[in-house]
């Protein structure tokens, strides 16, 4: 059977620490560890921002995570998605991912642009650590797959103060 060989090597890989388990805390879940979406009209200031590829399948992947050969548990999981995880890998994007925090209450946003989108340079180039905006909307939706494909929108739109 094929699984046989994935199946003897995981709890070798599980009990070294080499493979990652669904639902373990990624490095955009660690960078993006706030609380919810940007509010309308709120005013915020940039506390970080991260570059990370954006997967067809709207994952975020480091540049660590995306320069690792895919691991015994992620063909394994690919085989029974029928994903490719060096596919998923050769059709990624990639992002800026700002995280803000508001100054109004005790929550933040991660805010992502694609490299590609129009007026990237000039939000990449404009929103370093630091600096204040107020959000108007977040068009593109919290899933990575809709940020991915383009389908709601340009993005977040902010006026800087």
């Amino acid at each position: 059977m094929k699984f046989k060989g994935y199946v003897a090597a995981l709890p070798a890989l599980l009990l070294t620490g080499c493979a990652m388990l669904p639902g373990q805390p990624t490095d955009y879940d660690r960078f993006c560890n706030v609380s919810g979406i940007a509010s309308h009209g709120e005013t915020y200031h940039v506390s970080d921002s991260q570059d990370f590829w954006l997967t067809p399948n709207g994952r975020y992947l480091s540049q660590a995570e995306y320069s690792s050969p895919a691991d015994t548990l992620q063909k394994l999981t690919g085989v029974v998605s029928g994903e490719d995880p060096d596919q998923v890998r050769k059709n990624a994007v990639r992002v800026r991912v700002f995280r803000v925090e508001s100054e109004n209450s005790h929550k933040g946003a991660c805010l992502p642009v694609r490299y590609d989108d129009n007026g990237a340079q000039r939000k990449m180039d404009s929103l370093t650590n630091g600096r204040r905006m107020v959000v108007f909307s977040e068009d593109e939706g919290q899933s990575g797959q809709q940020i991915y494909n383009k389908s709601r929108g340009t993005g977040f739109s902010y006026r800087l103060l």
